[in-house]
């Protein structure tokens, strides 16, 4: 199987709502963008963008799937695009001439491919596979980038079907005795319900670390090494956290680290941190990522509880786990994109799944040469037929459920797939 997407229909699924009748608008969009994908990408599969026609009353209503982004078309003197990176929406202004000259399916093509998924799209074009081949015939098969250049992605394929890839979470609250913060339930509300969606892929380990006043003393004057972290070794809990847990993080796990790190009006840390470079907006809260290890999330506090301390709304914390869970997602291999967590999410199972049809045809390389090269006894090869044969079963399940944007279905049932080969393989 040199081409193994050959075969395969990926559908992105996009709702959209407009104050005209556009009769013909989504056909008009599939097929303009069926067109870059073929003659412009060279996709090797057929990749295809479903417009759903929906309204506004009702994505307010939140009756749409959170997974599924919602564009919303609009009148304007301009044409221009804006895509909120916080909800599943996004807004096409377009003018009375853009719909004359019958522009309207261009703009929104270009939307979708250009800005809400563009990175995901790239992942299905030839330039982001390897060619592997066979010095003694023309045999090859396709080898996917990320597997090469990701060890995350690697070792979800290399895994075994039992098995989760153990991602470690390390969430340190500043000031925690000063703050009135229960991070656990917001970490069941936000994180674990996003990666509940991949429940087979990962497993996960939350560390919680509190560091109260007194502990921020003894960090400043413990503090007296050369490590540094760039402009935040001014912040010396940073540095400490920074230094310990770069040491301790094992290879065959995966990492992230979240710093909750409150700062209070005329805050005297505020202007160090400003003074090093960093951007930091007085006004408002601040978000820092760190690229791979984490990222830290600076609120700024004004209101006091009955208790005395300071209280954290739920908008704060609602934008602190969405800053956290966008750079845990780019840290487990998520495509980049100015989108929704849930819609990335679903982006990631859909990437996921080409990556193990892909996986798919090199292990069947692999049984190919094991078959030619080895004696087998009658019941190793009964035994391997069967496996070859449920395998291809579960492929053409892992296709339907691709062409009908069952996402969950299609990445569970390709590391089934996987799975099965994996096992006539060792036979």
């Amino acid at each position: 199987m040199q081409n193994p997407l050959q075969d395969v229909t990926l559908k992105i699924p996009i709702r959209y709502d407009a104050p005209f009748k556009f009769v013909d608008l989504a056909e008009a969009v599939d097929l303009q963008a069926s067109a870059r994908f073929q003659n412009e990408l060279k996709s090797l599969l057929d990749l295809k963008l479903e417009l759903i026609k929906s309204n506004d009353t009702d994505f307010y209503k939140d009756l749409y799937p959170e997974s599924e982004m919602f564009i919303e078309c609009k009148l304007s003197d301009i044409n221009a695009l804006q895509v909120d990176g916080y909800t599943n929406y996004g807004e096409l202004y377009f003018m009375l001439e853009t719909v004359n000259q019958n522009d309207m399916p261009f703009f929104l093509t270009q939307m979708i491919v250009d800005h809400c998924f563009k990175s995901e799209i790239e992942k299905y074009s030839p330039d982001s596979f390897y060619k592997i081949e066979n010095s003694e015939n023309d045999d090859y098969y396709l080898v996917h980038e990320d597997e090469r250049d990701l060890p995350v992605i690697a070792n979800l394929l290399n895994k075994n079907y039992t098995e989760q890839l153990e991602v470690v979470l390390h969430y340190h609250v500043v000031f925690s005795d000063l703050i009135d913060f229960d991070i656990k339930t917001a970490i069941m509300k936000h994180t674990l319900k996003l990666l509940n969606n991949v429940p087979n892929l990962f497993k996960l380990s939350i560390h919680f670390d509190s560091i109260t006043t007194d502990d921020l003393k003894q960090y400043t004057d413990d503090n007296n090494d050369e490590y540094d972290t760039t402009q935040l070794s001014e912040l010396p809990v940073f540095r400490s956290i920074f230094q310990s847990m770069t040491l301790d993080d094992n290879s065959d796990k995966q990492h992230a680290h979240f710093i909750f790190y409150p700062l209070t009006p005329n805050d005297e840390t505020f202007d160090k941190l400003v003074n090093t470079g960093l951007e930091m907006d007085p006004t408002s809260s601040n978000f820092l990522s760190i690229g791979e290890w984490g990222s830290v999330y600076f609120p700024l506090l004004n209101e006091f509880g009955n208790d005395g301390r300071y209280e954290i709304n739920e908008k704060t914390i609602a934008e602190a786990f969405w800053r956290f869970d966008e750079s845990l997602l780019d840290s487990i291999g998520v495509p980049v994109e100015n989108l929704s967590l849930h819609v990335r999410m679903d982006s990631f199972k859909r990437y996921m799944t080409i990556q193990y049809l892909t996986k798919f045809s090199g292990l069947l390389y692999d049984l190919k040469r094991k078959l030619k090269s080895q004696s087998l006894s009658v019941w190793s090869m009964k035994r391997i037929a069967e496996l070859f044969t449920e395998s291809l079963a579960l492929r053409e399940k892992v296709l339907k459920a691709l062409k009908n944007k069952e996402t969950f279905e299609a990445l569970t049932t390709s590391e089934k797939m996987i799975d099965r080969i994996k096992l006539a393989l060792t036979e």
